[in-house]
């Protein structure tokens, strides 16, 4: 079983977490996607690295967030930014993100050509 020491160790820049309930619902949100049965010895690295992009985008939902950017001038300044669509996938948001996704395809290909 994962704890929040072994998030911890593997992402220490999320240390200290400040609530435990909310780090717990994540851990178990991302528990339910991410099955060892499945994900056999990178359980650990898709469990963790899918948890850190939901505890990453948590922070970014209460800071505000857009769409990527679309147009950007140096002077005088301007930013535009598209619509998030809500059938935009996140992983691409956070670095985390990225990570999952890459082991979650090249988990689909191990799958796959077996």
């Amino acid at each position: 079983m994962s704890t929040k020491q072994d998030f911890l160790n593997r992402y220490p820049e999320f240390d200290p977490i400040d609530n435990d309930d909310y780090f717990n619902s994540v851990l178990a949100q991302s528990q339910r996607q991410v099955t060892e049965k499945v994900w056999g010895a990178t359980y650990n690295d898709g469990l963790f690295a899918l948890t850190a992009h939901y505890l990453e985008l948590g922070k970014k939902d209460r800071a505000g967030r857009a769409g990527h950017i679309v147009e950007e001038r140096l002077g005088p300044a301007a930013r535009r930014y598209s619509e998030r669509s809500s059938n935009d996938s996140s992983y691409g948001d956070t670095s985390y993100g990225q990570v999952f996704e890459s082991l979650k395809n090249a988990l689909a290909t191990r799958i796959f050509f077996r």
